[in-house]
């Protein structure tokens, strides 16, 4: 059996530690956000909010996204 001795950065495991927190906590807000808001509305917000988060990325990575 092979084995593969990876040795990750700490910016990987910060990453992957925010998006484990980030997963968690989105049941709970999400839930607690439905008092006030709409489900339609809050998917809505989601879907801008993640299309201008891989926008700046795009822009940070100098994608380019117009030819």
């Amino acid at each position: 059996m092979l084995m593969n001795n990876h040795k990750y950065s700490k910016s990987i495991y910060f990453a992957f530690g925010i998006t484990i927190f980030l997963w968690a906590s989105a049941f709970p807000v999400i839930k607690i956000a439905l008092n006030d808001f709409k489900a339609g509305h809050l998917s809505a917000l989601r879907l801008i909010i993640a299309a201008i988060l891989l926008y700046i990325i795009g822009i940070l990575k100098k994608y380019h996204f117009l030819k």
